[in-house]
């Protein structure tokens, strides 16, 4: 069956639509990462020259939170593949942030059982002279 001008010109449309809004959204969620991780990095500056017990808890969610962005915009790179070699690259790009996540959750759920060691813990005494 043969498509008339109309339904490849909207089908044109259609491809180009999809496109463009992909790529807003990926600018998007590249840029929001980004933003995410500079403010992080900032406040777990802050932390570390005020010598806070929590600096790197602090970044760890802050770098957590920024991937779940960059992820973002890597699914939706993952509309726009038209090889398989794109596609091939694009998923080793998502195991690499996988792992990085897990890794990251992983300093958190330390770094909060630590936090909860340290309240639960009796003060030291001073020694009476």
């Amino acid at each position: 069956m043969e498509r008339n001008q109309g339904d490849l010109r909207m089908m044109d449309f259609l491809r180009t639509a999809i496109s463009f809004l992909t790529d807003i959204g990926i600018q998007l969620f590249e840029m929001v990462g980004v933003v995410v991780l500079l403010v992080a990095g900032a406040r777990a500056v802050v932390g570390y020259l005020r010598k806070g017990p929590h600096t790197s808890v602090t970044l760890a969610r802050g770098a957590a939170m920024a991937l779940q962005f960059k992820m973002g915009a890597e699914i939706l790179h993952i509309v726009q593949v038209r090889e398989m070699q794109e596609l091939y690259l694009i998923a080793g790009i998502v195991v690499i942030r996988i792992v990085l996540a897990l890794m990251t959750h992983y300093e958190i759920r330390e770094g909060d059982q630590r936090r909860l060691q340290e309240q639960e813990a009796p003060p030291a005494q001073v020694p009476a002279e």
